[in-house]
């Protein structure tokens, strides 16, 4: 007997889907279909997972990379929103935000954002009651870590593979693991925190860990407390930062001080 099951939409995907339909981004495409794979290991009796790299016979694969015009204007702005795991899809995760130098001062950036924050509420709040909708809130959250790029031009950003790694990243730098020389920094990681905090996200500590419970032991099962941040925005208290501030609550625990009850 097939039993029919509902399968509901996380507040990322319906993300994603809205800003498709928005008249001011436009999604990049790219070459390569990436596809997760499975093979049984008859010798230790182990499911080996991987990923396989096809490419597409036209440049037509979706990716999370989005480019934003402002009305009005020449300028642009390109983003980055990465796929979450299943247990953080109530989370849209703004990994890159950037816009051409030339272009800077215009209020691109800012006007992104504003755009960004809207459609959040947006499906914030219909995932209140949505029962199609896997969560009941969806919020934006990013973290303020300045990079800097040199190919992300605006005559070459239709030649580039946006499913490429290799090709989007090219000669990027951030300060993950280090400074970047100054030359190189147009805002530092606190102006960054700071212009967040004016557009009204605030710090949820929590979201540097990721918690799970580990089955791999069938006698005994664990609760895992991963933290996925590095050690330098720890020790730099360069904490995730999360729009809108009333979803706070929802994400805070022990690193923001807050004890399980």
């Amino acid at each position: 007997m097939r039993v029919n099951r509902c399968v509901k939409t996380s507040p990322n995907e319906l993300f994603i889907e809205r800003l498709k339909q928005h008249s001011d981004f436009e999604m990049l495409y790219g070459w390569i279909i990436h596809s997760a794979t499975e093979e049984y290991d008859f010798r230790t009796n182990k499911i080996n997972r991987g990923t396989s790299r096809v490419r597409n016979y036209k440049k037509n694969v979706e990716t999370r990379h989005f480019l934003y015009r402002k009305p009005g204007t020449d300028g642009y702005a390109l983003i980055n929103l990465p796929t979450m795991i299943a247990k953080m899809r109530n989370l849209v995760f703004l990994k890159t935000i950037f816009v051409e130098e030339k272009y800077s001062g215009n209020g691109i950036a800012t006007a992104c954002m504003d755009e960004l924050k809207k459609l959040t509420l947006e499906i914030d709040k219909q995932a209140e009651d949505d029962e199609t909708l896997s969560f009941r809130s969806c919020s934006l959250y990013c973290v303020p870590n300045s990079f800097w790029v040199s190919h992300w031009t605006e005559d070459n950003i239709q030649e580039i593979d946006w499913t490429s790694d290799k090709q989007v990243d090219g000669n990027l730098l951030d300060e993950t693991e280090a400074e970047m020389d100054e030359d190189k920094i147009r805002m530092t990681w606190e102006q960054l925190r700071d212009w967040y905090i004016k557009l009204g996200f605030v710090e949820v500590r929590e979201l540097m860990y990721y918690e799970y419970l580990d089955t791999s032991n069938t006698y005994q099962w664990r609760l895992v407390r991963q933290q996925c941040y590095s050690n330098r925005s720890i020790r730099l208290k360069r904490f995730p930062l999360l729009f809108p501030a009333e979803n706070a609550g929802l994400h805070r625990g022990k690193a923001d001080g807050i004890e399980d009850t």
